[in-house]
């Protein structure tokens, strides 16, 4: 029984090491952002953006385009969108 603990502390220990490896930083956009502002937290070790595309109360994000623009302008490596769906509203 006391093999086995060990044993199976010594995998958790190993997956915890492997996770903080490979680990990377990433940052959620809600609002417009400058490509500079992406530069800087390229510079800060940010690898990533996910950027809002649709508001809350079912409206397109008016920031969002040119946002992600601005984020690969930045020198961000991947860029993302979310969105908060609505069934009560529609596009148009």
């Amino acid at each position: 029984m006391k093999a086995s603990n060990a044993v199976l502390m010594c995998v958790v220990v190993m997956a915890a090491c492997v996770s903080t490896v490979s680990a990377v930083k990433g940052v959620d956009v809600s609002s417009a952002t400058m490509p500079d502002a992406f530069q800087c937290l390229r510079k800060n070790g940010y690898d990533y953006a996910i950027i809002r595309a649709w508001q809350s109360n079912g409206v397109p994000d008016p920031n969002g385009p040119h946002t992600v623009y601005n984020a690969w302008d930045g020198g961000m490596r991947d860029v993302d969108v979310y969105l908060f769906p609505g069934a009560s509203r529609t596009a148009c």
